[in-house]
Order: structure tokens, then sequence, then C-alpha cells
């Protein structure tokens, strides 16, 4: 796996200019902020932009999204809302660390204890982990009224990350691309899917559907269609999948996680994605799709956002639901994405410093707009790319339970790894049986199942 770690150190001093040697020492020294006891103050009590202004300290945030820490002529990278921060802070110097293999770096960190103040909180941590790593935020009951999917990193009702945004799953896709190939309407089965792929591949040079294979975690995003816009219904890995002992069996109305993962395996097997998934690469399939090289991609709402500012080409991109439909309605999962995690045992500095600049984050910087998700603060407006999911209902699975992930990662892994999904890939590639690999997930789970009885 790759382990590239991108660094990159913004901050107020590298913003706005640098202090004076003298200052620079009297900044080494422990950081006040005027004369209030800090060491209760919760996430709770903050009032972003009133309270604490005069607060110094030096944060580290670790993200997932590499794209974002150059300072370059796009729109919203990380120079532009921590220029926006420290406008507001100007004593908290937030050094910004980005890793392209995101969930494996920072696992690695986070066993070690060395990775700073505030990261996005990897999706191997188990719930009932949290509490080892991260700072309670609040109740999931405190926050509910205000955010959107706080019971995304909860244990015992104690919520540890707060979402950076709420993503709608989908497919990215250039709508350049569809048009030349002759599409005009929008696919809503599979059968109509795999149709207009070979539209595209027939009357145009793009590559009909890009997996994304070698990157590996993209894959997952499989997984989040199959939960979501395959079922149709709300908290479908608690409350069915559960209780199914056999999951991954083909339902005659084409629907079902079945149906998702064998169009996964039909778009390979038909020749209708990269020539090698094995050396795909997601850092240059942005800008491919954005030029028109790539039709479409299965990933989530997050990553419109990354298509449009990786070219010229920007108003190509949009979006769409997944090809399922049930009894002629389309779902698609609502879900968090990467949840913002404070690190436990700070300084009472470093820690109000981490809740403060969370806070921005979430309610006032944009970013989830601006990266083409539904906003974590119920009241703030959406982003106008997801019209097309108008008539798309929307359905969530909530805090997966510590049974579901006990049971998922030792069988399949569904949402937990892609490493079952790149099996659909290598069948397809191989010319093995989907249907003898869709027997063994079934078998699995359903010992896994019985073995609790």
């Amino acid at each position: 796996m790759k382990k590239n770690l991108i660094i990159i150190v913004l901050s107020a001093c590298l913003l706005t200019g640098c202090s004076s040697k003298s200052e620079k020492e009297n900044n080494n020294q422990p950081a006040v902020t005027s004369d209030k006891d800090i060491s209760h103050v919760s996430y709770l009590d903050i009032a972003y932009g009133k309270d604490y202004t005069d607060l110094k300290a030096d944060i580290i945030f670790l993200t997932s999204r590499s794209d974002l820490i150059a300072d370059t002529d796009a729109p919203f990278e990380f120079p532009d809302y921590l220029r926006e921060f420290n406008k507001v802070y100007p004593d908290i110097n937030v050094f910004v660390e980005a890793a392209t293999d995101y969930d494996f770096d920072i696992n690695n960190r986070l066993v070690s204890g060395n990775w700073g103040e505030v990261c996005s909180i990897p999706n191997g941590v188990e719930s009932a982990m949290l509490g080892s790593y991260f700072e309670p935020y609040a109740t999931i009951e405190e926050l509910e009224d205000k955010y959107h999917a706080v019971d995304t990193k909860v244990y015992q009702d104690i919520v540890y990350g707060i979402p950076s945004g709420i993503d709608v799953q989908g497919i990215v896709y250039n709508k350049k691309v569809w048009a030349d190939a002759g599409i005009t309407e929008l696919p809503k089965t599979p059968e109509q899917f795999l149709t207009d792929l070979q539209l595209i591949k027939d009357n145009t040079d793009a590559v009909p559907l890009y997996t994304n294979y070698n990157a590996g975690w993209p894959l997952v995003n499989w997984d989040f269609q199959a939960v979501g816009s395959g079922v149709g219904v709300d908290n479908y890995m608690n409350d069915v999948m559960l209780s199914t002992k056999r999951p991954f069996v083909q339902n005659a109305d084409g629907t079902g996680l079945y149906a998702v993962y064998q169009l996964l395996y039909d778009c390979v097997r038909n020749q209708l994605t990269e020539e090698d998934p094995h050396s795909s690469s997601w850092e240059l399939c942005k800008g491919r799709i954005n030029n028109g090289e790539i039709g479409c991609m299965v990933l989530g709402s997050w990553a419109i956002s990354q298509m449009q500012t990786a070219g010229g080409h920007g108003d190509d991109i949009s979006y769409m639901p997944f090809p399922i439909s049930i009894h002629g309605k389309q779902y698609a999962l609502a879900s968090s994405n990467y949840c913002y995690g404070i690190s436990k045992d700070l300084s009472d500095e470093k820690r109000l410093a981490s809740m403060i600049f969370v806070k921005y984050l979430v309610e006032e910087s944009g970013y989830d707009f601006n990266n083409s998700s539904i906003p974590v603060v119920k009241t703030n407006e959406y982003p106008n790319i997801l019209v097309n999911f108008d008539s798309v209902k929307l359905v969530t699975n909530t805090t997966i339970s510590e049974e579901f992930e006990k049971i998922s990662c030792a069988t399949v892994g569904v949402n937990y790894d892609s490493k079952h999904l790149e099996d659909v890939v290598d069948a397809a590639i191989n010319g093995d049986s989907f249907d003898a690999l869709m027997d063994s997930w079934n078998d699995a789970w359903e010992a896994a199942l019985l073995s609790k009885e």
C-alpha cells in the first residue's frame, strides 16, 4: 500500500508574516488566554468569534484531503480556510498534514500516540476504542438538534467525532461525455447503466467507468451503494443484515446487495472499465474525468469538487443517483464523511484551541458546502450540484453496532475494507463465477451468525 505522507505547514505565521526572534521565543512559553479558567470549557460553551480570541496555541490537524493543502488558484483550499480562521483567532497556529493513503497512515500514528491535536477519525477505529484516543464533545441529545449525523462516531451515547459533511452516495460523471455518447436520460436500472456505458465505449474515447481499484478505499463506495440504494431502508446493516443469514442472494426484482456487487462485476467483465484496474491512479483520475477521459466513477458527493477543480472543465462534472430502482423509486444513502476528532489528554490551551478550530470548520468555514456535501448544521444551505437527487429518497445508517463491526470484520468486510470488492473485480478479470463468490460470502456470514446464537 502507498504510504506517502504529504506535509505542509499552514499557520498564522506563514499566512500573515513571521514574528521577530524575541516574539518567537515568547511564543514558546506556556500559552495563556486572559485570566479565565479554561480547564473545564466544553465544546458547547464556545461562541465562535466571541470567546477566547486572545488564545495562543499551536495545533496539528491531520486530514485525508491531500488535494487541499496547496495554495493555488483553485478555490477553497486549506490556506484560504486558515486565513479566514486567523482573522478571528490570530494566535492559534494550525499546522496541516495530509496523507493520500489516509486510513493506513493515520491508524498507525494513532496507535503510536504521535499524531497531533485534531484529525479526521480514520475508518479503522472501532466504536469502543473512540474514548481511548479522542476527547468527548457532548451527548447525542445535546448535539442532534443542531447537527446532522452526530451519531456517527459515538460510544455509549457520547459523541467523539463531529462530521465534516454529510455525503450523498451516487456517481460522479462527466455530462459532456454522456451527451457525446448519445445518452439523453440518466439510467435507473443496472441494465440501463450497462447499456449507457457501452454507448460511451462505442461512441467516445473515454473510459466508461473507472474503478480506482489500485487505491483500494474508493471501492468501498460500492458498499455504501449496496446498503443504501440497493435496499432502500434506514439502518439496514443493524436492523436487517444482522438478522439475515444469507444477505448476498439474488433478488428477482434486481435489487439488494447482490445486484450492486454484480453490477461492478459486469462492468469489469464486459470491459467497460479501465484496461488494467490494478494500475489505476486516484490522483490522476481527477484530471482525467475533468478532461473527458473518464465517463463516471462511483464515489460520494464529497468527490464532486475534487473532480471539478482538477482541470478546466469543471462545468462538465455532475452527479447522478445509483442506477437501482425499488418499486419505481430510487434511494441514496446519506452518511457522514470523515469526522473531526480531538486528541484526549491535551493541555488546556491546545484542547480549547482544537475545539475552537473544529467549531470553525463545522459552523463557519463552509467546507461542507464547498465540497458538495449536505451541511452539518441543519439550517445551512444545500449545494446546487445535488439537483438530480430531488426525487430520490435519502436513507441513513445510524451508528453501526459493535455486533455488526465484529461480524463484518471477521467475514466479508462490508463497510470496513476493500478486499472483498477487490475480489469482485479480480473474479471478473479472471472469468471466475460471481455466484460462487457470493456463495462464499453467504457461507461466511451465515456461519458467523450461527456461532453467536
